[in-house]
């Protein structure tokens, strides 16, 4: 503000000098007696309008010129100058919509946090709504220009709490990237019930980058209580279940309640439960006779209580029909096939279809294949495989023992027809290797190292591999036996050994079944190895694949079944997911951690808000930095600016000056 005046009359000036100058140029010299004209040579007179208009457009540009510059110049003060009805900070209103804002009067609380706080904000301040519940979410209008308050108020009656998990953490990366273009400082007010659950174990993961104040909400009362359930099948078959159901009593006081196991037209069992304050009672139940419910059993709890949606669970009951697992071989005689088919029929949720390798696609195959000897693969099959898993799919390739065609060398990385050892000599003349090095933190080896490192290797084939590739097991001597290799849309698992004795004991190890079981769970994906989510989970789902909510209506358009695609699970009930290799159920329901209602402690809230003002204090004096750095530079570089322009007009006006004729 303090360099408002000089600029001002630094503009002044490099308008005046110049008109000024360019005016004594324009004024005639006096007239001078001369005794004769006779002597004086005819030369052409010049027009004094010609002269004063060329003058005045050499005038006009070099008043424009120098206009600029001191408009260039001015633009940091002036940026700094707060003008009347012009916003100075610009607001985030985050209101949490979470499941446990449902919590009885909780919602009206919020929403009354939030109108006092439009109303205590200046009329000519920006200001925009977030909701905070599953996703992070700016309010209608975010396409628009309109910050205003009325705005706001319209975006603030238009919020519902909805039926997700709130993780703080979620909102301290979303605003931060929110804040990162606000040409105003920015300041933070959160309207939450201040969950414990939803805090990171990490205070750090809490920092919202960019603000200049953070402003905390509550709008929870100490006398709020809840009670919840939650289930899970342990055991369905031949049309009998068992389940456990778990009641959580997040109150401060005992609790009696009825708990319900019912099919969609009778109830099954009822228990009384008692529940001590602040734990939570397991009650087992046994032999249920599933053979109405259609796959899906409710367990509720009554009379409900001040938060009922979490009242309710319910569960999807295997229907005892096993899913199928393609695996492509060109025979099923092989000893290979015959190994792989052993392992996936061990297991009772699943059967094995063979398929046709020459004619492999999603919508036959499914999500998924294996395939247990990639040697005796044809050059159309390979082709096929490939293209399959460039689509989105996902395979479990091993090399096979005899010499591969040039389409499987190149989808494997084989880099010779040969093994790594030599195929000429017996078995029992081959020095075995063994594993050495594991990644623990893949699906396929976390917790089976030691049963790996007990498999003896006799052959194999050199795979070359890439920075996109992930070593999983690697031999003794460096090369490596277990990869995945992405590939398009898709990833292929590839095993560099042979399912034959005489390359190594895998096939008859008690790990085989283990090794394929994991793979089948891995290439499924998240809908198979966990059939219990969370309402506002994304679920990706494989090519060919269709999913439907509880109401039955599919979640995928036709043109769309090809790809790869995710899906968000918006409301609880059992979904129905089917492929190429049957039909799957999944469990929805809301999270759990969500009917924990116990709030954060007030030391909690305040290392939150220092947290949030350290970090402010940095920008502030980042900031300021910046701006001293920039009056230091103005100090030199006007006046130096001031002087060039004088010199400039002066060297102007000295050669510029006007010839007269006689």
């Amino acid at each position: 503000m303090s360099l408002l005046t000089p600029l001002f009359l630094f503009g002044l000036l490099a308008v005046i000098i110049p008109w000024w100058l360019h005016r004594l140029s324009s004024n005639n010299p006096p007239l001078q007696d001369f005794g004769s004209s006779m002597f004086l040579e005819k030369s052409e007179t010049m027009s004094s309008k010609q002269t004063k208009v060329r003058y005045r457009k050499l005038l006009s540009l070099r008043v424009l010129m120098l206009g600029l510059l001191a408009l260039l110049f001015a633009e940091p003060v002036i940026n700094g100058i707060k003008l009347p009805g012009v916003s100075s900070n610009r607001h985030l209103l985050i209101i949490d919509t979470s499941l446990s804002q449902n919590h009885t009067t909780r919602w009206q609380r919020s929403q009354t946090l939030a109108q006092d706080i439009l109303n205590a904000t200046p009329a000519n301040e920006e200001i925009s709504v977030i909701s905070a519940g599953a996703r992070i979410e700016q309010s209608a209008g975010i396409d628009s220009d309109d910050l205003s308050l009325d705005a706001a108020r319209t975006h603030l009656a238009a919020l519902q709490p909805g039926l997700g998990r709130l993780d703080y953490t979620r909102i301290a990366s979303a605003v931060s990237s929110l804040v990162k273009e606000s040409r105003l400082p920015v300041i933070v007010h959160f309207v939450s019930d201040m969950q414990k659950s939803a805090m990171p174990e990490k205070f750090a993961n809490l920092t919202i980058d960019g603000i200049s104040e953070l402003k905390l909400y509550s709008s929870a009362e100490l006398t709020d209580s809840n009670i919840s359930v939650s289930a899970q099948v342990d055991y369905a078959a031949d049309r009998t279940a068992d389940l456990s159901a778990v009641i959580n009593n997040y109150s401060s006081a005992d609790i009696t309640r009825q708990l319900n196991i019912s099919t969609q037209n009778n109830v099954l069992d009822t228990v009384t439960v008692n529940v001590a304050a602040g734990t939570s009672k397991v009650q087992q139940f046994t032999g249920l006779d599933t053979s109405e419910a259609n796959g899906i059993l409710t367990i509720t709890l009554s009379p409900n209580d001040d938060l009922p949606i979490d009242d309710t669970w319910t569960l999807a009951v295997p229907d005892g029909e096993r899913s199928e697992i393609s695996v492509v071989n060109g025979t099923t005689t092989s000893i290979a096939n015959k190994y792989v088919t052993a392992a996936v029929e061990s297991d009772p949720r699943y059967r094995n279809r063979q398929v046709a390798a020459d004619n492999l696609s999603a919508s036959d195959a499914g999500a998924f294949v294996i395939v247990p000897d990639a040697s005796v693969l044809s050059d159309r099959a390979a082709s096929r495989l490939r293209q399959y898993i460039s689509d989105g799919g996902s395979a479990l390739v091993m090399v096979g023992n005899t010499p591969h065609g040039t389409q499987m060398r190149r989808l494997l990385g084989i880099t010779a027809a040969t093994t790594g050892f030599s195929t000429d000599a017996p078995a029992t003349e081959l020095q075995p290797q063994s594993v050495a090095k594991i990644d623990p933190t893949h699906p396929l080896a976390n917790g089976l190292a030691s049963n790996w490192r007990t498999v003896s290797l006799l052959r194999h084939l050199p795979l070359s591999t890439s920075d996109t590739d992930r070593r999983i097991i690697d031999l003794g001597d460096g090369s490596p036996l277990l990869i995945e290799r992405p590939l398009g849309d898709g990833k292929v698992l590839v095993l560099a050994s042979a399912l034959d004795v005489s390359w190594n004991s895998l096939a008859i190890e008690p790990l085989f079944v283990a090794f394929i079981i994991r793979s089948i769970e891995y290439l499924s994906g998240d809908t198979t190895t966990n059939p219990y989510r969370s309402v506002g989970d994304t679920i990706s789902l494989p090519p060919g694949t269709q999913i439907q909510t509880p109401q039955g209506v599919p979640m995928r358009a036709i043109e769309q079944l090809a790809n790869k695609g995710s899906v968000v699970l918006e409301t609880p009930g059992v979904y129905s997911i089917q492929s190429a290799s049957g039909k799957k159920t999944l469990s929805v329901n809301s999270d759990p951690l969500e009917s924990n209602i116990t709030t954060i402690s007030d030391d909690s809230k305040t290392k939150w808000l220092n947290l949030t003002a350290v970090k402010a204090t940095e920008t502030t004096a980042t900031t300021d930095t910046k701006q001293n750095t920039n009056k230091g530079f103005w100090r030199w570089l006007l006046p130096l600016l001031a002087i060039i322009v004088l010199i400039e007009s002066l060297f102007s006006h000295r050669h510029l000056l006007i010839k007269r004729g006689a």
